[in-house]
């Protein structure tokens, strides 16, 4: 408005709201909401990789009440998508410098939904300061829990991983476990564990 629209008029609009497109104030908004987004998902996959929370912790009612007290705005992942996403997450969080000389331990399972098998891999190791740590270095689904099947998967981990030297692998006494162990003492001869000493 001019000085003479000012003087003319009976009621002035002190000033309008700047449009937030031409400032630029929107995509800032935009931005902080979806890095918060991304915040938010990241810690609810370690929540339930770190905790060794099952899948389908997320439909029980107690944490979609914890979750809405916190921010109704919050839509929770369902069990479906962090099994997708928890895969990506931890080979993204593992995979950078991964030690080579390291005790692992297999577990299989089926999932109760969609009959599907899976298999996890932990690692255990001790780092330069004498610390000891424990990560799960590959979450995946399976054909079968056959030892050829579970064999393929944890050999393609390992080198996927570049490791090297596996001092121990500790398994449940399922009898596929054994031809397992047979076809990787063949198969992977820059292992530690040679022989036939094991259990």
């Amino acid at each position: 408005m001019t000085k003479l629209d000012i003087e003319n008029a009976k009621s002035v609009t002190c000033c309008s709201k700047p449009n937030l497109e031409e400032t630029g104030e929107n995509s800032i908004r935009t931005r902080k909401h979806d890095e918060k987004r991304i915040i938010i998902k990241k810690t609810l996959l370690n929540l339930f990789v770190v905790g060794e929370l099952p899948f389908k912790f997320v439909d029980n009612e107690s944490c979609i009440e914890y979750t809405n007290a916190l921010n109704g705005k919050v839509v929770l992942l369902c069990r479906a998508t962090i099994s997708n996403r928890v895969i990506d997450y931890f080979l993204e969080e593992n995979a950078n410098n991964p030690p080579s000389n390291v005790h692992l331990t297999t577990d299989y399972w089926t999932g109760s939904c969609q009959r599907s098998s899976y298999m996890v891999v932990t690692t255990n190791f001790i780092d330069e300061d004498w610390v000891m740590h424990k990560r799960i270095i590959n979450f995946k689904s399976l054909d079968s829990h056959k030892g050829e099947d579970t064999r393929r998967t944890l050999l393609t981990c390992l080198q996927e991983l570049g490791i090297n030297d596996v001092l121990t692998i500790t398994i449940d006494n399922a009898s596929a476990n054994d031809k397992e162990i047979e076809i990787l003492m063949k198969n992977y001869q820059t292992c530690t564990m040679r022989g036939n000493n094991y259990m």
